[in-house]
């Protein structure tokens, strides 16, 4: 018989023998944990360390927020990311289109010189494209008299679109982008928008391929 089985039947049968006298509360039995209490015991444990570390970090968000010149700093920092992302968009529209026959299909209806734009309202970075024989060129940053304009409203519509968080198709349904143009053809650069913004991340690459 193990010995902690011994010490059980003492103290049920006599109490007082391990509460210190007659007189005394009598001690509660020892009774071995089981693993399903010890496996809830380490979960309850867990959530407890993790609500304190989210309080710690709202706390410190909180902190940062509220200085003087964060505003100014978050807007400079989100404008550095869009015209960062543009800038590498641009790009891959001529490299997308020599390599994804989809989306030489979607432009072989365009007619020649059809020239876009993609910006963000009111004062951040732009890009502008033009559709020359069977591709589309970068013509550089700035607008450049575009015949179609699709202008985000703000850097973070800008963001979820160009960081692939959401689709273009959405956005607008969102009435997060505005156009300047004949609205048709706005729809056709919008579908292409989204092909080379779907080969644009390694991930939806790695899922293409």
């Amino acid at each position: 018989m193990h010995l902690y089985t011994i010490w059980d039947d003492i103290s049920l049968a006599r109490p007082w023998l391990i509460s210190g006298g007659k007189g005394s509360r009598p001690r509660k039995p020892y009774m071995p944990m089981t693993g399903a209490v010890h496996v809830g015991r380490m979960e309850r444990e867990q959530k407890e360390e993790a609500w304190e570390m989210d309080d710690v970090l709202k706390r410190t968000v909180n902190q940062v927020r509220s200085l003087p010149g964060f505003p100014a700093l978050q807007a400079g920092v989100k404008h550095v990311l869009c015209s960062t992302v543009l800038s590498v968009l641009g790009p891959a529209f001529e490299v997308v289109g020599r390599h994804v026959p989809e989306f030489r299909k979607e432009i072989e209806s365009w007619e020649e010189g059809r020239r876009f734009s993609l910006g963000v309202l009111p004062n951040g970075p732009a890009i502008t494209l033009e559709k020359r024989g069977s591709a589309i060129h970068y013509l550089g940053k700035g607008l450049k008299s575009p015949h179609i304009t699709m202008s985000f409203k703000s850097y973070d519509s800008a963001l979820l679109v160009l960081m692939s968080i959401m689709g273009s198709h959405q956005a607008f349904a969102e009435n997060r982008i505005l156009v300047k143009g004949d609205l048709a053809q706005t729809m056709e650069v919008n579908r292409v928008v989204n092909i080379v913004n779907a080969y644009l991340l390694p991930g939806m690459v790695v899922k293409r391929c």
